[in-house]
């Protein structure tokens, strides 16, 4: 897996009160209300369509599921996952309403993960998070989680962004990030914010080509990142989705939410003057001057009533006409599963990421052969597809000036044509 703030006081709230048949009128003027808010406050596009949310509101059935915290993961749980980058497919992207059926059945793994719970006090970083009850880990760090009878909330984690600079960090949110909630209907609609709080570093401990862009580096003593995390979630449709594997098990009942998330970064450094925002002044730079701006992500998570899994997360781009990725529940008695910390270890990595002139993709857990690399754009449109042979030094080097700033994901392929490896890259200019 799957790899997500100011000084100002954030806070989380719920933006709609509950529906009921006794006052179904009432709360539809509320919903329509805060759907006009919720669209100039967090400026989302395409804006909703009030009308076909109007029509799905009338057309509603009572055997609609309704999502409970019987669903959170908890000490001891291997959630299976497939995963299958660019996958082609439209039919997933359905305006919103009840009674739908979405068939995702014909889609072939790229990869397959466990994402294993354990409890919080095995973390090698448990006394930085209070409150926590739960850890997953990966290659890029661990992840802490605390759970209760109406929240899973996303506490922190180590690795991030920053980890592919080479740096360690931790990283806290405050509040927490709630991923999961209990109960969940059709039309609930939730908004929250969160910040990383003291994310800061001496400039000693910092590696050298991370700084060399700072202005006035000479005269800067600490360096620190204020990162601001804001999501909308919209519950907007709910029916069948059939998903890979043996029937009748791969049919779930299900309900979907929109998701969707702005990360601001900032960045300040700390001389005689006090701290100072530098965000702006190397802009489109190298370095830590890669991560300023703000990041935008939609996903469609679908989530059935009993079941820990998600039943499938489909990342969009960003003006939402196609499917970057899908992630589905893997019923498969024949994929072998691997362990996410295990397989992710085998995977490509590319360094610096973001890039900007030019990035490095390091192989060296792959035995000596022929692979190719296929990078995509966010349409999911292939921009290169190259053969290389990986013998003594298992890295592939690439020019990116024929790349425009953006993102992109980039895949590895063995002989066999099977995946081993597929990531994003950021490139800025």
């Amino acid at each position: 897996m799957k790899n997500y703030f100011t000084n100002h006081r954030s806070s989380t709230t719920d933006s709609r009160p509950a529906l009921s048949s006794a006052n179904g009128l009432f709360s539809l003027g509320l919903i329509i209300a805060v759907l006009f808010v919720l669209r100039a406050q967090m400026k989302l596009q395409p804006k909703p369509d009030v009308r076909q949310l109007l029509f799905s509101y009338i057309l509603s059935r009572p055997d609609q599921i309704t999502v409970t915290s019987m669903t959170f993961p908890t000490s001891g749980d291997k959630l299976r996952y497939a995963e299958v980058t660019n996958p082609g497919i439209t039919n997933i992207l359905t305006p919103p309403g009840g009674g739908q059926a979405w068939d995702i059945s014909h889609l072939k793994a790229g990869k397959t993960f466990e994402t294993v719970y354990r409890a919080a006090s095995e973390g090698m970083n448990f006394a930085s998070f209070n409150g926590a009850n739960l850890v997953s880990s990966d290659s890029t760090g661990e992840s802490y989680y605390k759970t209760s009878a109406s929240t899973f909330e996303f506490l922190g984690q180590t690795g991030g962004a920053l980890a592919s600079l080479g740096v360690k960090a931790i990283y806290k949110y405050t509040p927490p990030i709630i991923e999961r909630r209990s109960p969940v209907n059709f039309f609930d609609i939730k908004q929250q914010s969160s910040n990383v709080n003291s994310l800061s570093f001496a400039i000693k401990d910092l590696p050298a080509s991370l700084v060399a862009n700072i202005p006035g580096v000479n005269a800067v003593d600490s360096i620190r990142m204020r990162i601001n995390y804001q999501l909308l979630e919209v519950f907007d449709a709910w029916g069948t989705l059939t998903i890979p594997g043996p029937l009748p098990q791969s049919q779930y009942p299900v309900l979907r939410g929109k998701y969707t998330s702005y990360t601001s970064t900032a960045i300040d450094v700390h001389t005689f003057f006090g701290w100072i925002d530098i965000s702006q002044l190397g802009s489109g730079g190298g370095g830590l001057f890669a991560l300023p701006g703000t990041d935008t992500l939609v996903k469609y998570r679908f989530f059935n009533n009993k079941e820990k899994e998600e039943i499938a997360v489909v990342e969009v781009n960003n003006n939402q006409s196609a499917v970057v990725s899908v992630r589905y529940k893997n019923n498969s008695t024949t994929t072998p599963f691997l362990n996410k910390s295990t397989q992710d270890a085998a995977i490509i990595k590319a360094f610096p990421n973001p890039a900007t002139e030019w990035v490095q993709f390091d192989c060296s857990p792959l035995p000596s052969g022929v692979y190719r690399l296929k990078i995509f754009n966010i349409a999911g449109i292939e921009i290169m597809n190259n053969a290389y042979t990986l013998k003594d030094a298992k890295s592939i080097r690439l020019n990116l000036g024929n790349f425009k700033a953006g993102t992109y994901i980039y895949r590895l392929e063995d002989e066999n044509k099977t995946y081993v490896g597929i990531r994003r890259l950021v490139v800025v200019k």
